[in-house]
């Protein structure tokens, strides 16, 4: 057992930097699954042999499954569904998704409950991720009217809204960039985590979609090999 793992954390040493330094190429798409599976195994075996840790996320097999990526996404939620023991993978949807829920969308009692948290997220998979793209333009439609009668600090929130909704945005948000919504590159800058440059040209922001888009993309829920892109 001790064997097997170790080997598994030499491996991992030399395998993740291709994931976290280059993204998910095309290429790589179709061994996704077979990678989460190695990683995932790897950190139930963590788990079983660290019971006492007070912490399930803080350890290499879990950080390898995150450094998969968006791509990754439709297998940890699978594993979410399956087994409720599972609740802890609900970091890792958050760091890949970057998806956050505000106060207001959280079970009454329930604000920053692990459990809790994985259901939101499980439900967002399942009911509304596909809905980003409008909720993007309904929010934006509902910015503008806000600047324009001069209320700065609602706009302000909503921006934040956006924000929230995750790299599940990004196809939506660099697609009205294009149109000249450059209001949007500091949220794409944000999502992206400073990959985009805080203040490129709109050119400069389709160049750099177009470029790494399959990196920040997000699967369909109904199948992996789809994603959100436009």
């Amino acid at each position: 057992m001790r064997i097997q793992f170790s080997l598994y954390v030499l491996l991992s040493c030399v395998v993740l930097p291709c994931f976290s330094q280059t993204g998910i190429s095309p290429q790589v798409d179709n061994r996704v699954r077979v990678e989460f599976e190695t990683h995932y195994n790897a950190w139930m075996e963590w788990r079983e042999n660290n019971r006492a840790s007070s912490s399930l996320t803080e350890n290499i097999p879990f950080k390898a499954i995150i450094a998969l990526g968006p791509k990754a996404l439709p297998f940890v939620i699978e594993k979410m569904n399956q087994q409720k023991n599972n609740f802890h993978l609900q970091r890792a949807v958050r760091e890949m998704s970057k998806k956050r829920f505000e106060r207001n969308a959280w079970p009454v009692g329930k604000h920053g409950d692990s459990v809790s948290l994985a259901k939101m997220y499980t439900d967002w998979w399942n009911n509304d991720l596909a809905k980003t793209s409008d909720k993007v333009r309904a929010l934006l439609a509902d910015k503008r009217s806000h600047e324009v009668s001069g209320n700065i600090e609602e706009a302000s929130r909503i921006t934040k809204q956006i924000e929230n909704l995750g790299i599940a945005a990004l196809p939506e948000v660099f697609e009205l960039i294009a149109g000249g919504e450059t209001s949007l590159v500091s949220t794409a800058s944000m999502l992206t985590e400073g990959k985009l440059s805080n203040d490129a040209s709109a050119i400069a922001c389709s160049q750099w979609w177009s470029e790494n888009k399959n990196s920040w993309s997000i699967p369909h829920p109904e199948s992996p090999q789809t994603s959100y892109t436009k």
